[in-house]
Formats: C-alpha cells, structure tokens, sequence
C-alpha cells in the first residue's frame, strides 16, 4: 500500500490490486436494456390496470442499478488517477481509462432510463 502523501487534507490509501473494471461499463448498459423490455410492455397492463405505480418503480430500481455502475465507474477512475499516462500501457493507466468509459458511459445511459421515467410522470401511459 502507499499513501498520497503532498496532497492537502488526509491521506488517501490506495491499493496496488486490480480493480474489476467491468461493472463500470456493462452495469448500467445492461440495466437501460432490461429496463426498456420490462417497461414497455407494462405500458399496456398499467393502461388497462389502470396501475401507474409499477411503472415509476421499475423506471426507479433500474436508474438506482444505472447509478451505481455510475458510481463504481467513477471510483475506478479516482483510484488510478495517478497512472503514469494515458498510452503508457501498464495496468494503472489502463484501468485509468476503462473507468474514465465507465463512468461517461454509465452515465449516458442512467440519463437514458431518468429521460424514460421523465416521460411516464407526463404522459399517462393511455395516452395515444
């Protein structure tokens, strides 16, 4: 372990292990996918139910899944931001930039499921 050590305010631990890199850039792909299949056909149901609840709760647990591969993304990228450089090639810097992606990407599509969610607070799902 080291410790940045001339940064102002307390010391930050790092670890020298990999990281997993991956829920950073497939959770939050995943969650839009699985949120479009569950959610349009509850369109129907929640129109002829006259249930509109289920749907914010879906929208809702699938952007908090978006949001945490956000997070996870993010992390990675502040664990290694002190890689020697984006094409030196070691493992550092290429988790470095795999959390820069996650993170971006996680974070397009978290945008992706609340613009979704935004349209079911207005528009009533009978609405054709």
């Amino acid at each position: 372990m080291r410790y940045a050590g001339d940064s102002p305010g307390p010391a930050v631990r790092y670890s020298r292990r990999p990281v997993a890199t991956w829920p950073g850039l497939f959770v939050a792909a995943l969650a839009f996918g699985i949120d479009l299949g569950i959610s349009y056909p509850l369109v129907t149901w929640s129109c002829n139910h006259q249930q509109h609840a289920i749907m914010h709760v879906v929208h809702a647990i699938f952007l908090a899944i978006a949001l945490w591969g956000t997070w996870h993304g993010w992390r990675v990228w502040q664990v290694r931001r002190d890689a020697a450089g984006s094409d030196a090639g070691d493992r550092a810097s290429q988790e470095h930039f795999l959390g820069m992606i996650g993170a971006s990407m996680s974070a397009i599509f978290a945008l992706g499921i609340a613009s979704q969610w935004f349209t079911a607070f207005v528009l009533s799902p009978c609405f054709s």
